[in-house]
């Protein structure tokens, strides 16, 4: 399983993203380190649990429409918490409630949209560095 690690630059401030293969993703943005699993069942996505720097961890469903996109994402208790909706080739066109902010970042056809410019990674980043192998020898 390969490990990329890619810097996201949002205004003045940078955060290092860690991704172990489409299981585990850690933020880390100065101090604050935020954790993000995800289970699969059958190939599908279907859930996630985000585990913040402070407080308890939270577990959210993930509904996926034909394309393995994220429509619909719950909570523990099978609470709406969002519903979104695209135009053809990935544009959002809606999230319900409105104004609110996808809960994840796999949405469109299941893949990864990038915050700092709204295109979706097919795995072609450029700026992805695979972490070398440790050796425990050494």
């Amino acid at each position: 399983m390969r490990a990329l690690v890619r810097r996201v630059k949002a205004g003045a401030a940078a955060a290092d993203v860690i991704y172990i293969g489409d299981l585990h993703e850690r933020k880390v943005s100065g101090t604050t380190e935020t954790v993000t699993k995800y289970y699969y069942a059958d190939g599908r996505r279907i859930a996630m649990r985000v585990a913040p720097p402070t407080g308890s961890s939270t577990l959210y469903f993930l509904a996926t429409d034909h394309l393995g996109g994220t429509s619909v994402v719950m909570d523990s208790a099978g609470n709406l918490v969002n519903r979104v909706r695209y135009y053809p080739f990935g544009s959002i066109r809606t999230v319900d409630p409105s104004g609110a902010t996808p809960v994840t970042d796999r949405l469109f056809t299941g893949q990864r949209r990038l915050s700092e410019n709204g295109v979706y990674n097919y795995g072609s980043l450029k700026d992805c560095h695979p972490i070398p192998p440790q050796n425990p020898d050494r």
